[in-house]
């Protein structure tokens, strides 16, 4: 083969290679930031660092998240690279489900124990979780009890009570084995551990509605043994 055309075909290879590195350069570049899930749209694309035009293979999935969960308001879920050119990103909007009382503070946290705001006023509307063993505390973080299997225990509580309807003024968990609620009207209602939940939270309710029509609102309702409820006066 000659040589001029050996360099033709170099030159060729070289123009081709370049033509197809500016086609995918401009196939693959970020079109479209999709956000699923309960979290407002325009906040999470803002909080993603995410830009139209950029390199879709640069795209950092796990940078992703961890910009959006910076704010301690959103749980970024997942994020999914949809070839050629989108980023769908899944948020839910954490709500707060209770607080901590920790020292001074009221600390505000989610269904997952991740605490959203510390509060110093004690005009809330929401159970009151106390007796927890608790230094330290971030905002952002997962509430810094030191024991798992207590986060384990009050993200349980939270679930069934939301089920349940009965209405908590505080949560006291000083004995893992001895749980206590108060209501609203003043009734502490023993439990005793976190096994069979749903059962002892429908016994307390149908209990309590009992109690009321005799005009009994206050006293203590022991349920921990599940089959049976226990009341009696102070």
């Amino acid at each position: 083969m000659k040589r001029g055309v050996k360099i033709l075909i170099i030159v060729s290879l070289i123009v081709l290679i370049i033509a197809l590195l500016f086609v995918c350069w401009q196939l693959f570049r970020v079109r479209a930031v999709n956000v699923k899930g309960s979290a407002d749209a325009g906040f999470v694309r803002q909080l993603s660092g995410l830009k139209t035009g950029d390199s879709i293979f640069f795209v950092d999935r796990q940078e992703v998240l961890d910009r959006v969960e910076a704010e301690p308001w959103i749980k970024a879920v997942e994020v999914n690279i949809v070839y050629p050119d989108k980023v769908e990103i899944t948020a839910e909007k954490r709500e707060i489900a209770a607080y901590v009382k920790s020292g001074e503070n009221l600390l505000a946290i989610d269904g997952e124990c991740c605490v959203l705001k510390a509060n110093e006023t004690s005009a809330v509307d929401m159970p009151v979780i106390t007796g927890l063993q608790m230094d330290v505390f971030e905002v952002g973080k997962t509430l810094g009890c030191g024991d798992k299997f207590m986060l384990g225990v009050i993200e349980r509580l939270l679930d069934e009570l939301n089920v349940s309807g009965l209405k908590i003024n505080e949560i006291d968990l000083s004995m893992a084995a001895n749980i206590v609620f108060k209501t609203q009207q003043g009734m502490c209602i023993e439990i005793g551990d976190d096994t069979n939940l749903a059962a002892k939270l429908k016994l307390a309710s149908a209990t309590i509605i009992e109690l009321e029509q005799w005009g009994n609102t206050s006293g203590i309702l022991d349920v921990s043994s599940v089959s049976n409820a226990y009341y009696r006066e102070n």
